[in-house]
């Protein structure tokens, strides 16, 4: 229940404050650190993660005003990746999350152009894909991630074990 009240929070903070601190028109995508968060600690229940990612998705798509069901498909593919990737690993290991948050941001843009050229008929150039999709915002993301990480971990992931 933690982690859907985060979500509610994050989208409204991402809403309404991190619009004004996009750079380059990216702002960092907060329900993405949710999404890798909950799928590298919830790895063991699918059920649980593919739920809480459309939830995220939904989210994601009514506040972003994208197609409904884009990001949703986008966070449950990513989800289940993720917590596939992770059981690899040991559970509480947290070092692994930051190459699982750079996978996941890569992979969300990667998925998102895909979505974007195939669907809407949209086309993007290679340097703009590589650039601002996937440099900048794994950067960006990175660097509001560390951040946010240590808050997420002290308050609903030390409660939760």
């Amino acid at each position: 229940m933690l982690f859907y009240i985060s979500a509610l929070i994050f989208v409204l903070l991402e809403v309404a404050f991190f619009s004004h601190l996009s750079l380059f028109s990216i702002k960092p995508n907060l329900i993405l650190f949710l999404v890798t968060i909950f799928s590298f600690y919830f790895n063991f229940d699918k059920i649980r993660v593919i739920l809480f990612c459309l939830f995220c998705g939904f989210l994601k798509d009514i506040f972003s005003l994208t197609p409904l069901g884009t990001h949703m498909f986008i966070f449950m593919c990513l989800g289940i990746t993720l917590s596939y990737i992770s059981k690899r690993f040991l559970r509480y290991n947290w070092v692994f999350i930051i190459p699982l948050f750079i996978f996941a941001t890569v992979g969300q843009g990667i998925i998102y152009i895909l979505i974007q050229s195939i669907f809407f008929g949209q086309h993007l150039s290679l340097v703009e894909l590589l650039w601002r999709r996937l440099l900048l915002e794994m950067l960006y993301g990175l660097l509001i991630f560390s951040i946010f990480f240590k808050v997420i971990k002290r308050c609903v992931i030390n409660k939760l074990s």
